[in-house]
């Protein structure tokens, strides 16, 4: 099971990015993925960046 804390960032970043109307996207706290839209990877860098989040940000793709 995953820390409290791990679940706290995922949530963090779930409402973060529904909030700017970055959809579909996926956390995986596990493994430090945050994957969403190929034409939004940039702007969420930024915000991995600005917000400090230890996410790797990979292109969102049908197969996962």
């Amino acid at each position: 099971m995953a820390s409290p804390e791990l679940i706290e960032q995922r949530q963090y970043a779930e409402a973060v990015l529904g909030g700017l109307n970055i959809r579909p996207f996926r956390v995986d706290v596990t493994d430090g993925l945050l994957f969403v839209p190929k034409s939004r990877i940039a702007v969420v860098r930024k915000l991995c960046k600005h917000f400090d989040w230890p996410f790797q940000v990979e292109a969102l793709t049908s197969s996962g």
